[in-house]
């Protein structure tokens, strides 16, 4: 996709009513502290509502499955599932 293409148009979000209905993610990537695991990204999870976040940690060779299964298993079966998502379209989310 080229910069000057339009992804689409703002849309209105109505503010959520309950914690974790909303959210915004985004990858961070280093240069971060290693330490004993050598994590070199972070997923970055923002709730609208509360505005608590959540770093879950990632390491570059990691796969597409394994930032699945870390949501499922921290968001989702903690909080249960977002009704949006809002991510910045960057190439890790595609």
């Amino acid at each position: 996709m080229k910069n000057s293409e339009m992804d689409g148009f703002l849309q209105h979000i109505e503010e959520p009513k309950h914690p974790w209905q909303v959210i915004n993610m985004d990858w961070v990537a280093g240069p971060v502290p290693e330490g004993k695991e050598n994590y070199n990204y972070f997923l970055v999870i923002v709730d609208w509502l509360s505005k608590i976040f959540t770093f879950l940690p990632f390491h570059k060779e990691d796969a597409a499955i394994d930032a699945a299964l870390l949501f499922r298993n921290n968001i989702i079966d903690t909080c249960g599932v977002p009704k949006i998502i809002i991510l910045d379209r960057g190439p890790k989310f595609k």
